[in-house]
């Protein structure tokens, strides 16, 4: 495995030998707060140590996002999630003060 940190990221590859090939190939993953995204890497490379090196390359342009198609997904639930569950839960607690005054 080759790892390293850029900019509060973990980048993580692990580079493997193609089947009945002499090219190598990564599976990359970038790691931040406690989530991970796996990174699709469709190129191949000629030697181990090109592998480790264009992993570490592309894990920092996807996180610069300076890699053309390439980006980190937000996970995040964003204000519109936040402001939606809160209307929900606004909406439940109406509903169940207006219960209670219509019971007494």
């Amino acid at each position: 495995m080759t790892a390293t940190r850029y900019r509060g990221f973990d980048i993580q590859a692990w580079p493997y030998r193609l089947h009945e090939s002499t090219r190598w190939a990564i599976d990359l993953e970038i790691l931040r707060d406690g989530r991970k995204q796996a990174i699709e890497v469709s190129e191949s490379f000629q030697t181990l140590q090109e592998a480790r090196a264009r992993s570490v390359a592309l894990g920092r342009k996807i996180i610069d996002g300076t890699l053309r198609g390439r980006s980190l997904r937000d996970r995040s639930p964003g204000w519109p999630a936040l402001a939606y569950s809160g209307a929900i839960l606004l909406g439940l607690v109406v509903l169940g003060l207006g219960a209670f005054i219509l019971v007494q």
